[in-house]
């Protein structure tokens, strides 16, 4: 069972992928353990990625390079 972020960090912490501004659980909603390293004990479960996610994370970054281009 995963440790509760909010009461270790005091933080709400996501554990989603951010593509083109939106939090969400990825193509295919799967999700992998984060571990303590010190005591091997889970932390947090966060979404696990596809190659879908992976494109279509270039592709937001690429619509969004302009806008920040602009950014003086």
């Amino acid at each position: 069972m995963a440790a509760d972020l909010t009461a270790l960090t005091g933080l709400d912490v996501p554990t989603g992928l951010l593509i083109g501004g939106e939090w969400g659980a990825g193509q295919g909603g799967g999700t992998f353990p984060v571990l303590d390293p010190a005591t091997e004990e889970p932390l947090a479960e966060v979404a696990d990625g596809s190659v879908g996610d992976a494109l279509d994370a270039v592709g937001a970054a690429h619509a969004a390079l302009p806008g920040w281009a602009a950014t003086p």
